[in-house]
């Protein structure tokens, strides 16, 4: 039970840290007023559990009609970018840091935040570089460039740290966390796949 908790905890953090990294660039460009203002959805057991309903809350229309669709890709890549990149940089330091104290529950909350982080990195490229909306179709027609940039330019960094998170750190997690317990290496990297 604690595990899920842990878990749950991770996902919500790598969410809200890509929701409000929208939202703090949108609130510092000044095309938003509070940068705390998302769009929290209902509460209901469903959006408790998956934040499924929970958005950034940016209105990127008037963003495109004042003629500033460089300073909209920036907002719409500022989740993945700002939020789930520095945050997948710092889980993966704490991390190591807890890991060397000997701090096993810190620990595992990194490697699992630092798991979240990197999976966002999936979800945007390449699952969401070619859609006909939301973040990635922004950033292409704020810069008014093919998604075939996006797959490039961001697909090389990602996939660099996805391949790092599952060939470096998944593997020391794995005796980390549980060193004689083929089992629970094997459920650790069933839950890192998922």
């Amino acid at each position: 039970i604690f595990f899920v908790f842990l878990f749950w905890l991770a996902h919500a953090l790598g969410y809200l840290v890509h929701e409000y990294a929208h939202s703090f660039v949108t609130w510092a460009l000044r095309y938003k007023a509070n940068p705390l203002a998302l769009h929290y959805g209902h509460l209901d057991f469903n959006n408790v559990l998956t934040l499924s309903d929970i958005d950034e809350n940016v209105d990127y229309d008037p963003i495109f009609a004042a003629g500033h669709g460089p300073l909209a890709s920036l907002i719409a890549i500022a989740g993945v970018l700002f939020g789930n990149g520095l945050f997948y940089l710092l889980s993966r330091r704490l991390y190591a840091t807890a890991k060397e104290h000997g701090r096993r529950t810190l620990a595992l909350f990194m490697f699992l935040f630092c798991m979240m982080n990197a999976g966002n990195f999936i979800s945007y490229v390449p699952a969401r570089t070619f859609t006909s909306h939301a973040d990635m179709f922004t950033v292409e027609r704020g810069l008014n460039i093919s998604p075939w940039w996006i797959a490039l330019v961001l697909g090389i960094p990602f996939s660099v740290a996805v391949w790092h998170f599952f060939a470096r750190l998944l593997p020391g997690a794995m005796w980390f966390f549980f060193p004689t317990a083929k089992l629970g290496q094997v459920f650790l990297l069933f839950v890192s796949a998922f």
